[in-house]
């Protein structure tokens, strides 16, 4: 079948602001109130050593806002009806480093173990958690289209989700730089994208076929996971390096919790469980295994 020509692309570009050259001062009061909200609320732990990181990711919005300092946009923030410019906050302090494909080691495990042991199942179901921009998500939908073929969007859905919802707007356009995904194999590259063209050059947007398979959705690991079902795969990787020991316990319990009896975990490589559970079982670094199963506790 001949493979139809690449589509133009349509993105709605970000407006670019021009920052003041000089930073207003943020006090330690103002620093700890802005900190314990976003803990609070995000479960993202900062050290004193980001105050300037977060003096530098708000400018925007006190610029937005018509604030000349942090005090003035803490005030702001205590009010009972800010929940909406709490959510800016989130994005902005949120951290959104992700590639496509990114430890391919976990993609080639899905491939040699999850899909042929689950293969008879009705459906794979896979959860991104903390998806940032989606290039996770479209990986294990191109990683499905990859084993199963043509009817992998019957058999594999994944549900990825994130607490910004900035970062969940992107993922969704599926469109991205062409820089993002410039090392991946030309077979790739043309099997799952299309380019942009004229005003559009140098982006590219992920396939339809691809796009079908996620469904993305917030979440807030710090929450009950609102999400329906188990799933026969978690990811959750380079996550739970921005919390406090506590909250990762919390959320990899609570992970835990949504794995089918046999499904696999799969945290960064330069991460670590931070608990011990009788329910997970090492299988390799950085991939646990649920090893409760009905009738065995």
């Amino acid at each position: 079948m001949t493979r139809p020509a690449p589509r133009r692309i349509d993105l709605i570009r970000e407006s670019q602001t021009n920052l003041p050259a000089v930073l207003p001062e943020i006090n330690r009061d103002e620093f700890e109130q802005l900190r314990n909200l976003i803990q609070a609320r995000s479960g993202i732990h900062l050290t004193t050593q980001k105050a300037m990181l977060l003096r530098t990711r708000l400018l925007k919005r006190l610029r937005a806002l018509n604030f000349s300092n942090y005090g003035e946009y803490c005030d702001y923030l205590k009010s009972s009806t800010q929940d909406g410019e709490v959510r800016h906050l989130l994005d902005a302090i949120a951290t959104n480093v992700t590639e496509f494909f990114r430890e391919s080691a976990h993609f080639d495990f899905l491939k040699s173990t999850v899909f042929p042991r689950d293969a008879k199942l009705p459906a794979i179901r896979i959860l991104s958690a903390g998806c940032s921009t989606g290039e996770e998500a479209y990986s294990l939908a191109m990683c499905a289209i990859e084993h199963f073929g043509p009817d992998a969007y019957r058999k594999v859905q994944v549900v990825a989700g994130d607490i910004s919802s900035k970062a969940l707007a992107q993922a969704r356009t599926g469109v991205y730089s062409a820089e993002r995904v410039k090392t991946m194999p030309t077979a790739r590259l043309q099997r799952f994208f299309l380019r942009g063209t004229g005003s559009r050059e140098g982006l590219v947007r992920v396939a339809p076929e691809v796009q079908a398979m996620v469904d993305f959705q917030p979440m807030n690991l710090v929450e009950p996971l609102k999400v329906n079902g188990t799933f026969n795969a978690v990811f959750c990787r380079n996550v739970a390096i921005y919390f406090s020991r506590q909250t990762q316990i919390d959320i990899f319990k609570r992970l835990e919790n949504v794995l089918t009896p046999g499904g696999h975990l799969f945290i960064g490589h330069s991460e670590s469980m931070m608990f011990s559970s009788p329910g997970l079982t090492f299988v390799q670094p950085s991939v646990y295994r649920n090893s409760v199963f009905p009738g065995l506790g």
